[in-house]
């Protein structure tokens, strides 16, 4: 089993690494280990993928949104005060 994180947390790390961002890089966005970053990833590339994507119900935050709130406040959380 992989380091303790969230689920959005391992969406977020498999949207970045989708990207093209290096496992650092994203271990520093998520706030974890590069070695967990390569963990989520190398897990994923063992399972099936789901054919249907995710739809959040009405009045829910999208992926999308959630990715962009998620960087937000990491980049507040490291500016100097």
């Amino acid at each position: 089993m992989t380091a303790h994180l969230t689920v959005e947390q391992r969406q977020l790390a498999r949207r970045l690494s989708a990207r093209g961002l290096s496992l650092r890089e994203i271990g520093r966005q998520v706030g974890c280990s590069h070695e967990v970053v390569r963990a989520v990833v190398r897990r994923d590339s063992e399972r099936p993928g789901r054919s249907d994507p995710w739809e959040p119900g009405p009045g829910r935050l999208t992926l999308a949104d959630r990715e962009e709130i998620s960087l937000g406040v990491r980049a507040v959380s490291r500016s100097p005060r």
